[in-house]
């Protein structure tokens, strides 16, 4: 029987979200079941107007739907984690989701304190840093968090003070430029002189980031060793091939799939949490 699957994301043009949403298409019999794709934009989210795109979130409904896969950590725009998962929760259709722990719904996420643990680790032993500045992801966003609480962990291990100066406030995924001129013109920070290395809460950060590194003429990575996380395709179009952290965006996507199968096979199969 022809099984109706949507698929939610914010969008399907930037980030992780690119390999995301065609791995989720090549996991899918598509000759079986049928897929429609909801780029409807982070919720709630006012810049550049993208909130006017969240009304096609309406159209998941058991009319329309067998089931869902919903990309939920990329939809937390102007929301909270949990005021997400609420949403999630009230869908009428089985919901598997995907980066972002839900509680009575399958979930599916990744360890994203450990891998940039291993970042930061990386740039003190390997490279002898101790000046790391660090753009801060959204606060509303659970992985973005740890990525920051990864960060403090670190250097405090490595017995590196913690200075609030070289860590910009939470800034939503796209505004790394913005993040960057914060440390660098509100705080008076010289790139190479009072940090040497700078790493980002995404790639999507580290891309603006770097954007405005090369509008001020700094080096990259002469002056400044820089990182980000994802391991997403934007970074094919960067000048400079970063250090990043690969996030198994292929992996979950398989094993979303896989779960949803096994509800369409057995409706109680219901609560499952795979740490991918």
């Amino acid at each position: 029987m022809n099984k109706r699957i949507g698929l939610v994301l914010a969008s399907i043009h930037e980030g992780a979200s690119i390999r995301l949403w065609r791995s989720v298409l090549s996991s899918v019999d598509l000759l079986s079941d049928s897929v429609v794709v909801f780029p409807g934009g982070r919720l709630n989210y006012k810049e550049q107007d993208e909130y006017l795109r969240n009304n096609i979130y309406s159209l998941e409904t058991k009319e329309n739907f067998d089931g869902i896969i919903n990309w939920s950590s990329s939809l937390t725009g102007e929301l909270t984690a949990e005021e997400v998962c609420s949403i999630i929760r009230s869908t009428e259709v089985p919901v598997i989701s995907i980066g972002l722990p839900v509680e009575g719904s399958p979930s599916v996420t990744f360890d994203a304190y450990e891998g940039m643990y291993n970042e930061v680790e990386h740039f003190i032993t390997k490279h002898k840093l101790r000046r790391i500045a660090f753009l801060r992801g959204p606060n509303s966003h659970a992985s973005a968090e740890s990525r920051y609480c990864a960060y403090e962990d670190c250097l405090k291990k490595y017995n590196i003070p913690i200075n609030n100066d070289l860590i910009s406030s939470p800034h939503h995924w796209a505004q790394g430029r913005e993040a960057l001129r914060e440390i660098i013109n509100e705080r008076g920070l010289v790139p190479g002189i009072d940090f040497d290395a700078l790493i980002c809460a995404s790639d999507l950060m580290l891309s603006g980031a770097l954007r405005y590194l090369e509008e001020i003429n700094v080096e990259v990575p002469g002056t400044l060793k820089v990182a980000g996380f994802n391991d997403s395709d934007n970074n094919k179009i960067m000048k400079v091939a970063p250090t990043t952290v690969r996030m198994p965006v292929v992996g979950m996507s398989h094993v979303a799939v896989e779960v949803l199968n096994q509800i369409f096979n057995d409706p109680t199969v219901f609560t499952l949490e795979a740490n991918y």
